[in-house]
């Protein structure tokens, strides 16, 4: 209940124009001013004495943000770097896995990121990105949100046999570096994302539904890269890429 955080704060006597009050009713009103502080201290611990359950904006904000940067970003960026052999699938299916999950990946964080603003502006005790959790959240989906952009810039590759050019060499340092290191800032913005939860009180079933769906993305993408490195992996690529349309249904040689 936010009413209990109001109190009404006693208001100070008048003083008429060119009198200067005396020192008792200096003293008065300070120490008014200090009971009133003192009140609103003592009420605020009572309200959250007691674990809350967490507004449902919160709720949205971790569900998007762990299913975007705990499940689609990271796949993505397994396909690009496991899934270039091809493995029997259409050419280019690794292209056509990871632009499909990126772009879901990256509608959804940016889903999130509005829902955090919005429990900040509702709900928020310090205000917008003054904590460790918000400033590598930002960092982070703002390093997200331009990969699209420097995607779409990349320079042309050249032709087979040819020398890559530097441009496209440096692009490559850009766009993939970027992109490891928001999965990395991410790990962190999760961790202190959690640790929150804690800090604000929040009860049990919250910050529990977190942890869960942060285990659960996050052991998929693990098991998805131990498997790249296995025979199962083939059969796997192929599995993905048929979701996407990227197989040949007619080629039976694989």
């Amino acid at each position: 209940d936010t009413g209990a955080w109001r109190h009404q704060q006693p208001r100070p006597a008048f003083i008429p124009a060119g009198e200067m009050p005396s020192p008792a009713s200096s003293s008065t009103l300070l120490w008014g001013a200090v009971l009133s502080l003192s009140l609103a201290l003592s009420s605020a611990a009572e309200v959250t004495s007691e674990p809350q359950r967490a507004p449902a904006v919160l709720f949205l904000h971790f569900v998007f943000m762990a299913t975007a940067w705990f499940f689609l970003l990271p796949l993505g960026v397994i396909f690009a770097n496991r899934g270039r052999a091809g493995y029997g699938a259409k050419e280019g299916a690794w292209f056509k896995l990871h632009t499909t999950l990126q772009y879901a990946g990256w509608v959804l964080q940016i889903a999130g990121f509005i829902c955090a603003v919005i429990y900040v502006q509702l709900f928020g005790l310090f205000g917008h990105f003054v904590g460790e959790h918000e400033v590598i959240g930002l960092i982070v989906v703002v390093l997200g949100t331009l990969q699209p952009l420097n995607a779409f810039f990349r320079p042309h590759k050249g032709a087979d046999g040819e020398k890559t050019p530097t441009a496209r060499r440096a692009w490559e340092v850009l766009h993939k570096g970027s992109g490891y290191a928001c999965i990395l800032g991410s790990i962190a913005a999760v961790i202190t994302g959690i640790r929150y939860l804690f800090l604000l009180n929040y009860d049990v079933t919250t910050y529990s539904l977190a942890i869960a769906l942060v285990a659960a993305f996050g052991s998929f993408w693990i098991s998805m890269i131990g498997t790249s490195f296995t025979d199962l992996w083939p059969e796997t690529f192929r599995f993905f890429a048929g979701l996407v349309g990227a197989v040949d249904k007619t080629n039976t040689s694989v």
